[in-house]
């Protein structure tokens, strides 16, 4: 990540390293969930009383895990100076510490995570995804000719990816026949992206934190899929935006 906010901080002089990041890099919020269960069980114990705001350390976790749902700056920051307040005493659990030290290190993380940090348009993070899954699915076939390649023969060698695929479409879609069993069609993966979008649609219903924020970041993604123009969208989320 340093690598590309040096290399465009030198492309693009008027703009700070991090301030490149923060208009085109969103962190993968299942990682980040990931990260903030393994800090509850590595040493941050559960049921151990703030003094300051009587919460436990089971709490504080919780706040960590909706920092991504915050739309305004005033609550992101309220969340923040709760966890802050948390590594002030002598005692304060080191894993916590260590936590927040890294973030202030690394201050790209809490600006591509969190929509009121992040510099990139209102339009573009309701229509990017929230997770790396897509990447991660084709992590696999990229390295199907190799591992540690150079530049060159990484290029190379995903040319060479890249034109079996469409020889594949080509044939698939001239014969009618799959590479793989199920309805790869049109009309298929239509019906496997509804069925999805109604699985999600039921996790966020069940959902008990977080549903004001995704229900209005749904609403703005409907909006865009209807047509509307992005300027609409921007007005939406920012009436949906103040406190």
């Amino acid at each position: 990540m340093k690598g590309l906010a040096k290399y465009f901080n030198e492309k693009y002089p008027e703009f700070s390293p991090d301030e490149h990041i923060a208009k085109i890099v969103k962190v993968c919020q299942t990682h980040y969930f990931r990260s903030i269960t393994k800090l509850a069980q590595k040493g941050v114990p559960k049921g151990s009383p703030n003094q300051l705001y009587e919460l436990t350390c089971a709490d504080i976790c919780d706040i960590l895990r909706g920092l991504p749902g915050h739309l305004t700056m005033e609550s992101l920051h309220a969340a923040l100076s709760i966890v802050r307040a948390e590594t002030i005493p002598p005692d304060a659990p080191k894993p916590l510490v260590n936590w927040l030290k890294h973030k202030n290190s690394n201050p790209w993380v809490l600006k591509c995570l969190c929509f009121p940090l992040s510099s990139m348009r209102s339009v573009d993070w309701v229509a990017t995804s929230f997770t790396t899954n897509i990447a991660e699915s084709a992590h696999a076939l990229s390295q199907r000719h190799g591992k540690h390649l150079t530049l060159v023969g990484a290029i190379e060698s995903g040319e060479k990816l890249d034109r079996q695929h469409f020889q594949l479409a080509r044939i698939v879609q001239n014969t009618g026949l799959g590479a793989t069993y199920g309805n790869r069609s049109t009309t298929g993966r239509a019906r496997k992206s509804l069925v999805r979008q109604r699985s999600r649609a039921e996790a966020t219903k069940n959902a008990k934190k977080h549903q004001k924020t995704e229900k209005i970041l749904l609403e703005a993604k409907n909006l865009m899929d209807a047509g509307v123009s992005k300027e609409v969208v921007e007005e939406f989320l920012a009436s949906k935006s103040k406190p």
